[in-house]
């Protein structure tokens, strides 16, 4: 590049950096929530230790919304004329 980021670069580093996230708290995370379903499953009387699809179904989701997250003002950002951005600072 000639010292110009495209929109498209942007979004790809916020996503990148968003996702990289994500992965560290899924690591810390699904651990920890396997240990607390257990847990819990030896405390309430019919609760089944971990069902694999929930777990799925919420880090489907969670990736989701902080991708959204990362991107949606990442997006805002770029429309954003950087001399006027300084300018008005």
């Amino acid at each position: 590049m000639h010292g110009k980021s495209r929109r498209g670069d942007v979004d790809r580093r916020i996503l990148r950096d968003v996702l990289q996230l994500v992965a560290m708290g899924f690591a810390i995370g699904i651990p920890v929530a396997l240990g607390a379903t257990r847990l819990v499953a030896g405390l309430v009387f019919g609760l089944s230790a971990a069902v694999p699809a929930s777990f799925a179904l919420a880090s489907a989701i969670l990736a989701l919304v902080a991708s959204a997250t990362g991107l949606l003002p990442a997006r805002r950002a770029t429309n954003v004329d950087p001399v006027l951005a300084l300018r008005h600072d």
